[in-house]
Order: C-alpha cells, then sequence, then structure tokens
C-alpha cells in the first residue's frame, strides 16, 4: 500500500505475508501427479469438494493428500472404508464409511464450514458435523496416489495407493 507521498508503506514494520496456493479454482489431476505448495490448491479458510474415480477395487492407501502432519488434509481408503481427514495445528478431524462393494466408484468429499459430507457414487455415506477448514495453507504440496513427506492420515508410511485412479478433481468454494 502506498502513503500519500507514494511511499510503500510496511505493516508495522513487517511485510505482509504473500497468500500461498494457486488461486485458481478448479484443478484436474493425474495418477501420481505432483503439485508444489505453490501450485496446490489454496484450501486456507475455503469450503472444497474432491473427487476421484477409482478402480480396481478391493483396495487400500491414500488417492489424494495435501499437506502434512501439522496442516493439511487427505482423501483414502482402509479396512474397506472411505476416510476423509483434516490436520490443524495437528489435531485430527475425520469422517469416515463403509465403501459400497463395486470394483468401480465415483468417491466424493465436500468439506464445508461446519461438516464434512462423503458421497460414493452419487449416494451420500455419511454427514459429520466439525470444523475441518484449513487454518493456514499448508507447506507440503498435493500428492495423487500417495502421501510423502508429513503424513496427514492416521497411517504410517507414505500409504500408495493399490488401485487404479482414473482420476481426481478438486473444486473450492
Amino acid at each position: 500500500m502506498r502513503n500519500m507521498l507514494g511511499e510503500v508503506e510496511k505493516n508495522k514494520g513487517k511485510e505482509k505475508p504473500k497468500a500461498k496456493g494457486s488461486r485458481k479454482s478448479s484443478f484436474k489431476l493425474k495418477p501420481d501427479q505432483h503439485l508444489p505448495t505453490e501450485k496446490a490448491p489454496g484450501v486456507t479458510g475455503r469450503a472444497f469438494e474432491v473427487t476421484a474415480q477409482i478402480s480396481g477395487l478391493p483396495a487400500e492407501g491414500v488417492i489424494v493428500a495435501q499437506g502434512g502432519s501439522s496442516l493439511g488434509w487427505t482423501l483414502y481408503l482402509s479396512d474397506n472404508k472411505v476416510i476423509f481427514a483434516t490436520r490443524n495445528q495437528g489435531k485430527l478431524v475425520t469422517a469416515s464409511a463403509a465403501l459400497p462393494s463395486a470394483a468401480s466408484q465415483t468417491i466424493s468429499a465436500r468439506v464445508l464450514d461446519d461438516r464434512i459430507v462423503l458421497t460414493a457414487n452419487d449416494k451420500k455415506l455419511v454427514e459429520v458435523q466439525c470444523t475441518p477448514l484449513l487454518t493456514a495453507h499448508p507447506i507440503d504440496g498435493l500428492e495423487v496416489g500417495r502421501d510423502d513427506g508429513g503424513l496427514v492420515g492416521d497411517y504410517k508410511t507414505e500409504n500408495k495407493f493399490a488401485g487404479k485412479i482414473e482420476s481426481v478433481a478438486i473444486k473450492l468454494k
């Protein structure tokens, strides 16, 4: 911001932090794709929806993850359940539901201001009341098919997806 003399003003001697993450509102991702943090979705304080078309089920592992063990979100399968999780300052919030039996599925997680809604093949599986929005932009980037670096979910390794990921789409609200 410039003052009346045309000088650049600073916020009490400190530069304002730059927004991190992409400003795009829609992402179409491929299997094994990686987006560095500056190109990953800018989900801070925003509702969003992630939809994945998967096959080769039953299978386990991370479908898509952004962030790490302090801050981020992940969509994954474990023990025949679809799970969506967020982390804010390390606190884990999850929504999970039994995955209907089918070799191929379209799985969706809607992250809203006050809840997470999971669907499979356009049928609602569960709606969990919670506070899922991220309070800052994750340092770790976004990965399709695994969770490298700091792990977002309640799993021990990168948790590579064992099935086939056809596509992943993310829409920010």
